[in-house]
């Protein structure tokens, strides 16, 4: 008997140090600034009511939605 979840996992997603490369302008994103959170990037990230976050060391693209979801 198997117990658990069993995870389908397309393609490994790594977090991306912000010193090494940045998302492009008006991507939506995850960021790690001491928690995990989704942020915009407009030269810095951003909340949607445009408030900024300091101290954002990595971020990752958003995953994608699930299978069969528009």
């Amino acid at each position: 008997m198997e117990v658990g979840f069993k995870w389908k996992i397309k393609k490994r997603m790594d977090w991306i140090d912000c010193d090494i490369k940045r998302p492009k302008i008006g991507e939506d994103v995850l960021i790690y600034c001491g928690y995990v959170t989704v942020a915009n990037y407009y030269g810095s990230f951003q909340d949607s009511e445009g408030n900024s976050f300091q101290y954002v060391t990595h971020w990752m693209p958003l995953p994608d939605g699930p299978e069969g979801e528009k």
